[in-house]
């Protein structure tokens, strides 16, 4: 249909999503402050979100609110992975009724896991759960959690390595307990730590070097593993 418009229209159409990208791409970045397009875990989310900053160029505070809503619950039900073209033209319905003033239509029925597919998923830097994760504790502000050093999220979350990303439960330890590979690199097992602390930590088991940890640092030891979503229990 598109050779039945006319060149002005075209022009006007592509400068109009344009312009819906670039808000898209300012969303990410601000407000899920995301550092480069290679972390984002669906391509197909940034369609759908590129739509609706086309339409809404300055969303209400409710309305940014329900756009981050549904990018981390698209992103977390892997709703994107078996994108249609029945679920696009049901997704771009649901965008029109969000900006004629139904906050909740962006909710597309979203299925979100089981808690266990965080420890039953495998860490790999091209896996959408992996990104999710990588996200929500870049979200945090994460630290080093054996100095308190602020972690380079942008470094990390480039994704050229994983010099970053260590394991709670150091991988010789786990084995030694007979834990399988892909349990041993699940999701859950995962934090932001630089490489020299890994080094330190070596095989250690958490109740060692935690409480070694905690004895020297106390309250500030348990702020920086806060930061990687690692709580009191």
């Amino acid at each position: 249909e598109l050779r039945k418009l006319k060149p002005d229209v075209l022009k006007a159409g592509t400068a109009d999503t344009a312009e819906g990208y670039k808000r898209a791409v300012d969303f990410l970045s601000t407000h899920i402050k995301v550092p480069s397009f290679a972390v984002v875990p669906y391509t197909n989310q940034v369609v759908v979100l590129a739509e609706v900053l086309r339409r809404i160029p300055t969303p209400t505070a409710p309305q940014w609110r329900a756009i981050e809503n549904w990018f981390w619950r698209s992103g977390i039900s892997g709703y994107f992975s078996g994108w249609n073209s029945g679920m696009m033209a049901t997704d771009l319905a649901g965008v029109a009724e969000f900006v004629n003033g139904k906050l909740d239509a962006l909710d597309m029925g979203f299925q979100v896991p089981a808690p266990s597919a965080w420890s039953s998923r495998t860490f790999r830097g091209n896996s959408a759960h992996s990104k999710i994760l990588a996200i929500v504790l870049a979200y945090q502000g994460p630290k080093d959690f054996l100095t308190g050093q602020a972690i380079d999220v942008d470094k990390a979350l480039a994704w050229q390595n994983s010099k970053e990303f260590h394991h709670f439960f150091p991988q010789a330890f786990l084995r030694t307990k007979g834990v399988a590979a892909s349990r041993i690199s699940s999701l859950a097992n995962m934090v932001y730590l630089s490489s020299a602390s890994n080094k330190l930590i070596s095989d250690r088991a958490p109740s060692q070097y935690v409480a070694k940890l905690l004895a020297e640092h106390g309250a500030d030891a348990r702020a920086w593993l806060a930061t990687n979503l690692i709580d009191e229990p």
